[in-house]
């Protein structure tokens, strides 16, 4: 890896989401990063119909909580949601803190990232087996320049959209590279 990082003007963006059905990748569903200096309000209680849910905590902490059971993440820690569950901060608030979230469909089998049918059924079934393993990770640092390069594409400042010949175009490189960076995430998972 590289040691790739945002612009540092888009550091002084609070909270990114992006609802990313739009955007056509089969399985991708939102992705969303806060770098926050200070507490904010508790998270509410949610879930993600046939979705499940990755948090990368980059640095700082952070209390989440699925069925009364709490997790108390750090720094370089991962943590999963599954499909349908029920969670928030428990009361907690969201903390001073930098984390990354994305969340994937596992219910669309077809296609799976747009990837060829074995490699994304692999990745679609790896992610699924998730349940099976432990809800918290401690992965290091690093795991979010993946998801960096995904919001500088998403991002309308991204320099090498702009100079493409249409907008259909633009949008096909944009696509391509969320796609790819997703992709090498989950597969670092």
């Amino acid at each position: 890896m590289t040691n790739f990082r945002l612009p540092p003007e888009m550091f002084t963006q609070r909270r990114m989401a992006y609802d990313l059905g739009g955007l056509g990748i089969t399985g991708i569903v939102a992705l969303g990063r806060y770098n926050y200096a200070k507490a904010h309000a508790p998270l509410r209680p949610h879930i993600h119909a046939g979705a499940i849910e990755i948090c990368y905590l980059a640095a700082g902490r952070q209390t989440y909580r699925v069925a009364e059971c709490e997790w108390h993440m750090r720094g370089g820690d991962v943590y999963f949601t599954f499909p349908d569950e029920i969670h928030d901060t428990g009361g907690q608030p969201e903390e001073r803190s930098i984390l990354y979230w994305l969340v994937v469909a596992l219910d669309q089998p077809d296609g799976f990232l747009d990837l060829p049918a074995v490699e994304g059924e692999q990745l679609r079934q790896r992610l699924s087996d998730l349940r099976a393993g432990v809800r918290l990770q401690q992965l290091g640092p690093g795991l979010n320049e993946s998801l960096d390069r995904a919001f500088l594409a998403l991002s309308t400042e991204a320099k090498g959209f702009k100079q493409t010949k249409s907008i259909d175009e633009r949008f096909l490189l944009q696509r391509t590279t969320v796609r790819l960076a997703l992709t090498d995430f989950l597969l670092q998972l």
